[in-house]
């Protein structure tokens, strides 16, 4: 079984449609069974989950889209008013990128017989098509948020449906906890960290499980307060104010911390010093201690995550993983920039895994987000260059950025080791 087929089975097994809420449901059972096998209680190996959310609403229909059959033809349109198509939003079948589907597979999803025939996807996503070609990428179709299973075209007007269908930010809460028919209370991620960290992260002083790139999120929040996630920026740790880079005027080395002799003899170094001592402080009050925990903690998270980026660093801002982003955006049209958000947060994630050692935690889940695609009459632009903007813009950086990242990881070795997973809030409208 190739890595394509596993992520397919995997995830289509365990999050479509309505199995999504039960699934997770179930996570306390996974635990106990994990901590059952000690070659996994004991955390000898490393694996992270990459959560990539398209914020706004992607365009699944212009992304994996049919290439033959019926499914194509309906695509098109089948000239009639049940029929429409997609108009003017077609992609011709001649500027797709052709996958190389496996016969069996599509049968065995296709009921109907003759109705799927062969796919494609969107013209921007070459390298997509490569590592899925490959059976490195797997697509999980006709997924969505339900209340209960069962939905069809014909039931679905007088069935249960979860509330708020077309609103984003009720969908993006909807997906990012698994649980639709609730009020939000906990992300799946945050979940997850839940139930991992304890077999995991079984010492003192370990980076966060869940690390954000992309700023506060609802798939991360824990469901019980024990792991919290570390919020960061693309442009790496965010230190404390008034003591110079990277702490240059207070410290002599900044990845040691609250070490008294590591301190300068300074203004700026004693100010430094009384502040963490009163972090270290135990006091009477419950919240004081709370909040000194929570300070203390970010220091030293701050000075695991730059031990972690200063292994691929190299000056400045520079890493030796650059190379592999470039050479995924040499050639790029014009209007697409190599710096951007979205690949800048990934050239993060792809950072700090290669650093995985000094954070000490070998369960780790990222976050980060790829914004724009609440398209609505900018899906294709009339003017400008078709290729940097609208749709097709979104799908050029989505394609070569997780070309960078994928390359990155097979330089360290540790490619096997990630799965990288797409979101969004929902998709466009057919037509």
């Amino acid at each position: 079984m190739n890595r394509r087929q596993w992520l397919s089975r995997l995830i289509g097994s365990s999050l479509g449609g309505a199995a999504l809420y039960s699934q997770f449901g179930q996570l306390q059972l996974l635990q106990a069974a994990a901590l059952e096998q000690s070659s996994i209680a004991s955390g000898s190996d490393y694996k992270a989950l990459v959560c990539v959310f398209l914020s706004g609403g992607n365009d699944s229909n212009n992304t994996l889209i049919p290439l033959t059959g019926t499914a194509r033809t309906y695509y098109e349109g089948g000239g009639t008013s049940n029929t429409p198509g997609r108009g003017t939003l077609a992609i011709p079948a001649g500027n797709l990128n052709a996958l190389t589907t496996v016969p069996a597979e599509i049968a065995a999803a296709d009921p109907l017989g003759g109705y799927l025939g062969t796919f494609g996807v969107h013209p921007q996503l070459g390298d997509v098509r490569d590592m899925f070609n490959a059976g490195e990428l797997a697509f999980v179709a006709n997924v969505g948020t339900l209340t209960q299973p069962g939905i069809t075209r014909s039931n679905y007007s007088t069935s249960s449906r979860p509330p708020q269908l077309f609103s984003h930010s009720d969908q993006v809460s909807q997906w990012q906890s698994s649980v639709p028919d609730r009020p939000f209370s906990s992300g799946w991620g945050g979940r997850i960290a839940d139930y991992l960290d304890p077999i995991h992260n079984t010492t003192e002083g370990n980076a966060s499980m869940s690390i954000s790139i992309s700023g506060v999120n609802n798939f991360m929040v824990s469901a019980t307060g024990t792991v919290s996630p570390y919020i960061m920026s693309s442009n790496g740790v965010v230190s404390l104010s008034g003591y110079g880079t990277n702490y240059s005027s207070a410290v002599n080395d900044p990845s040691v911390l609250f070490t008294d002799s590591n301190y300068k003899n300074n203004e700026t170094g004693k100010r430094l010093q009384a502040f963490e001592r009163i972090t270290q402080f135990t006091d009477s009050s419950l919240m004081e201690n709370a909040y000194n925990n929570v300070v203390m903690s970010a220091r030293l998270t701050e000075g695991m995550v730059g031990s972690a980026l200063e292994v691929t660093s190299a000056g400045g801002t520079a890493s030796t993983l650059d190379v592999h982003f470039n050479n995924a955006f040499s050639g790029a049209e014009a209007g697409i920039a190599i710096n951007n958000s979205f690949t800048n947060q990934m050239k993060l994630v792809a950072r700090l895994i290669a650093g995985r050692s000094a954070l000490n935690n070998n369960r780790q889940i990222f976050f980060v987000t790829l914004g724009g695609f609440d398209t609505h009459t900018t899906q294709i632009p009339s003017t400008g260059n078709l290729f940097s903007t609208g749709h097709t813009g979104l799908m050029n950086y989505l394609n070569r950025t997780l070309k960078g990242f994928r390359d990155a990881l097979v330089s360290e070795g540790i490619w096997d080791s990630v799965v990288a997973f797409t979101a969004s809030d929902f998709t466009r409208t057919f037509t």
